[in-house]
């Protein structure tokens, strides 16, 4: 006999049936929160009864003390990794009220009509307690929908979090809200989030400033700051934290056609200056684009690199550029020629060493030798020196590759055809 499963009305019932027994206290509250917000999750239009009993939990004060950071945000500070643009990671869910607000914004986001104005009004009454800033952190993630409501008392109610937990924004779900929110959000509201952002980490606030000011082409005075923040850097007396940040995203949206002029209009700026924590992010393009686009951006971007060819000689710079070089061709083949024997001379024995990462590119280069060399005209020659230059450093794979060649020489030589053998018995009758 086949069980059926309960209803979402009957799961529903059963829920306030047993808070009336007494399963409402603290221990049994975040498992019953998540239960709820499954409901609302499958569509079913949770009671106000139910909500009633969320909001009454949410009134017993907290003692405000917090849990330890999770491992992930520490991680993500030493790497100086993006905060925007890498991946998400991991964090822990923290105890006390998250699931019950979580459950809240879940039901009356999900509610016909929804229910924004009200779920600001809660949030707004909720800061006002002495809650967990670990609570409020995940809680970000889900503030998205509040664009949906009235927007200048949503932007109050993010100033006011910052405000009460400046310590919030080092961290990557305040970053993510931001990069969400500065869609909808009044552009007064996202000037004083920034404000507030650069005095917690300017990395954080040079992604976010470029982000807004390559999307947002009528808010000219974000990409004046942004533009003024590179040029500082230039000439020596930038925050190389900033600078970071705004590579990250330059890297990161460079691949949009909206944004790509602007884009390399920055890089070009910051190239020449590049040390080796700058190179990361820069050549992180490479990495984000399916295909470098043939056309006069690239072109200004690849002179660039060839110009500075030291930014190659970094670890952190040693994949995808071939195999996006490799997609570009044939266009701009001898620039890509030359950028090509500008990476093994950075690289140089490294190719041959099978303990390190970069000798699983060296049959990229490889290939790109060989490539440019049937290409013919102009750059057949560079790709000839190329190949010799891989073959002189014994880079992986080259003099494979060689002997293939040489071995596909021999096999295609024309051989003379046979004379036809005279048979013996033939001769015997002539003679006969």
């Amino acid at each position: 006999m086949t069980a059926t499963l309960p209803t979402p009305a009957a799961i529903e019932s059963l829920i306030l049936e047993l808070i009336a027994k007494g399963f409402g206290k603290a221990e049994f509250r975040e498992s019953i929160a998540r239960a709820v917000s499954q409901l609302a999750e499958r569509e079913y239009p949770v009671s106000d009864d139910t909500l009633a009993i969320l909001y009454n939990w949410l009134t017993i004060s907290t003692d405000g003390e917090d849990e330890k950071p999770d491992a992930e945000n520490e991680k993500t500070e030493a790497r100086k990794d993006s905060f925007l643009w890498s991946y998400g990671g991991f964090s822990i869910v923290p105890q006390g009220n998250y699931t019950v607000l979580q459950a809240i914004i879940s039901v009356l986001s999900r509610r016909k009509p929804a229910e924004y104005d009200k779920i600001i009004d809660i949030l707004t009454a909720h800061l006002a307690a002495n809650e967990r800033a670990n609570v409020w952190r995940h809680i970000l993630l889900h503030m998205n929908v509040l664009g949906n409501g009235n927007r200048e008392n949503a932007a109050a109610l993010f100033l006011g979090i910052f405000k009460k937990y400046p310590v919030l924004l080092k961290s990557r779900e305040a970053v993510h809200a931001l990069g969400h929110a500065h869609w909808w959000l009044p552009e007064h509201a996202v000037a004083e989030w920034l404000l507030l952002l650069r005095t917690q980490s300017e990395q954080a606030f040079g992604e976010l400033i470029t982000l807004i000011a390559m999307t947002h082409p009528d808010w000219e005075g974000m990409w004046v700051l942004t533009n003024s923040a590179v040029q500082t850097f230039v000439l020596g007396d930038g925050n190389e934290d900033l600078i970071r940040g705004v590579a990250f995203t330059i890297s990161n949206l460079w691949s949009n056609d909206r944004y790509r002029k602007r884009a390399t209009d920055l890089l070009c700026q910051i190239i020449p200056v590049i040390n080796e924590d700058l190179a990361h992010p820069v050549l992180d393009l490479f990495r984000t684009v399916d295909d470098l686009s043939p056309d006069e951006t690239t072109r200004r971007f690849l002179l660039a690199l060839l110009e500075n060819p030291n930014i190659f000689k970094f670890e952190n710079s040693r994949y995808f550029v071939t195999e996006r070089l490799l997609g570009l061709l044939p266009f701009e083949a001898e620039l890509v020629g030359r950028i090509g024997l500008a990476i093994v001379d950075a690289w140089g024995a490294s190719l041959n060493d099978l303990r390190t990462g970069t000798a699983t590119v060296a049959p990229e280069l490889v290939n790109l030798a060989l490539t440019l060399h049937r290409m013919g005209g102009d750059v057949r020659e560079l790709g000839m020196t190329l190949f010799e230059r891989l073959l002189e450093i014994e880079a992986y794979g080259a003099r494979e590759a060689l002997l293939e060649i040489d071995e596909r020489s021999v096999n295609a030589m024309p051989t003379q055809p046979r004379l036809p053998r005279r048979r013996r018995g033939n001769r015997r009758r002539r003679g006969s």
